[in-house]
């Protein structure tokens, strides 16, 4: 088990996180929640969703773009607790 808490469980991380989820199309939110949450591989999701697994990998990789600019001003300080 990690030292301190995840930075997922800060409010204004997982704030910040349903915002951008919030804001994507139907499809592309289903891409993020299918590799993230169920851990599906990107040629599982392009069958799903009946893309390209290259494809698939862009919206990855443009997603953590996003998420990583978003998130560095809602990461929690260090030592932050719960």
């Amino acid at each position: 088990m990690p030292d301190g808490p995840s930075t997922a469980t800060h409010p204004a991380v997982a704030a910040q996180l349903k915002s951008l989820l919030d804001d994507l199309d139907p499809t592309s939110r289903c891409v993020i929640l299918l590799h993230y949450a169920d851990e599906l591989t990107l040629d599982e999701i392009a069958a799903v969703v009946e893309q390209n697994p290259a494809d698939i990998q862009q919206q990855l990789d443009a997603f953590r773009a996003r998420a990583q600019q978003a998130l560095a001003g809602a990461r929690p300080p260090l030592g932050y607790a719960a």
